[in-house]
């Protein structure tokens, strides 16, 4: 609904750029001021879209999709700072005291009494990735499970519905397969689906769960959207690193 009334919008704003009401020669938007031109457009959209309520609706719920998954990514990467934090507590007492002579050395008297929150600071940070670098493994894992099965199923039920595995009168047309043989009642869909789920992982892992190219080009809109809720979730006032 959105993207139909803002193509109906962009349409009606080409067809607007080519008026010239008073025949002189110029378009009309071109003799405008930039007031008046935003003034112009502005009503210029609002008389294209006949169904406002219709709009603001869609609109409402995409906003209240888009507040949920960012409130679900928040809760997940509260959690995964929390367990990075509780193991920085559990390494800082041997990392300290490893480390604190030496770098108490490096800094010299007059910046000695920074060596305690620098190895604190630094080893905060790196438990912090490790956790997110997991985080996004077991991310990757499960996506992975999950499109190996989905393949499998699809793969199957479209198979069973062609006839492949049974003829009209249910008997089974390869000898491995019993009479009434259903892939629900088999592991082969699963050894098909956890096959392709190893490969999906271990690919992801070796590419350092980055898209390659060209693919990082096609899905760049959703790598952006990805991106921006990072953003929120990482940069923004209401985020939890500030």
């Amino acid at each position: 609904i959105v993207v139909a009334e803002a193509q109906s919008v962009a349409d009606a704003s080409r067809k607007d750029n080519d008026v010239d009401a008073d025949e002189n020669g110029v378009a009309d938007v071109d003799e405008m001021t930039s007031r008046e031109l935003l003034r112009h457009k502005t009503a210029l959209a609002m008389s294209t879209v006949k169904d406002p309520q219709r709009l603001q609706a869609a609109a409402g719920f995409l906003w209240a999709a888009y507040v949920s998954v960012l409130a679900t990514l928040r809760l997940e990467f509260a959690r995964t700072i929390s367990l990075a934090l509780a193991c920085a507590e559990m390494f800082e007492f041997p990392i300290t005291r490893c480390f604190l002579p030496g770098l108490v050395a490096l800094l010299g008297p007059d910046l000695q009494h920074w060596g305690t929150t620098i190895i604190q600071s630094a080893l905060a940070l790196v438990t912090t990735l490790v956790a997110i670098w997991l985080q996004t493994a077991i991310s990757a894992f499960y996506a992975a499970v999950r499109g190996g099965r989905m393949f499998a199923e699809g793969l199957f039920a479209l198979m069973e519905e062609h006839g492949l595995f049974t003829d009209a009168k249910g008997l089974p047309k390869l000898p491995c397969f019993k009479e009434g043989w259903s892939p629900e009642d088999s592991t082969l869909d699963e050894v098909v689906g956890f096959t392709l789920a190893g490969c999906g992982f271990l690919y992801q892992v070796t590419t350092g769960f980055e898209l390659p190219f060209p693919l990082n080009l096609v899905f760049l809109p959703l790598t952006a959207v990805e991106w921006l809720l990072r953003w929120q979730i990482y940069v923004t006032d209401e985020g939890l690193l500030l």
